[in-house]
């Protein structure tokens, strides 16, 4: 009688999501840097700006408070994914601004549309304040929870927060 030897797994090749972290991470970092100098030398719609901040993560921030995106931020990440944020609160992923442009903004080009599209838009107003003109606090706007915080220069709030004020008065009568 052959004694039957247990077959052991033989391991043939390693991967490693690990090898070489230190690179990869400068890899993805030159690339923001590359996309940032690519910036720096187009034109961009007036003060718009771009940083890379930490993360590593490519900023683009409006550096005027007349304009209506004073308040609007676009971050990209090293995937060259980006999000918008209004006010630092991330515009909703149904946002027709993500339908209309593409996940990735990897060229100069592809930014400057989005910040081109931008500055179409003005911030949602958001409800009425409840307390009155003279109240010696700050004013806090109220919108609705699916807020689209950016709407088209014409209208002055967004479906959602029409929606909530309609609301709000048909409880008052």
């Amino acid at each position: 009688m052959q004694e039957e030897e247990e077959e052991l797994p033989m391991i043939t090749q390693i991967f490693s999501l690990a090898e070489n972290p230190a690179e990869s991470g400068i890899d993805l970092e030159n690339q923001l840097m590359k996309l940032l100098y690519s910036l720096r030398s187009s034109v961009l719609p007036i003060l718009w700006y771009a940083i890379i901040v930490e993360g590593p993560q490519l900023q683009l921030i409006q550096c005027s408070k007349q304009s209506s995106m004073a308040d609007t931020m676009v971050l990209i990440d090293p995937g060259f994914c980006y999000q918008v944020t209004v006010q630092k609160q991330p515009l909703l992923p149904t946002h027709l601004l993500y339908e209309i442009h593409p996940s990735r903004l990897g060229t100069a080009t592809d930014v400057v549309s989005l910040l081109l599209s931008l500055e179409r838009y003005v911030v949602c107003q958001g409800l009425s304040p409840k307390e009155s003109a003279f109240s010696k606090g700050p004013i806090v706007l109220e919108r609705a929870a699916t807020c689209e915080f950016l709407v088209q220069k014409n209208e002055r709030i967004c479906a959602s927060c029409k929606a909530l004020q309609g609301l709000q008065i048909q409880h008052r009568d």
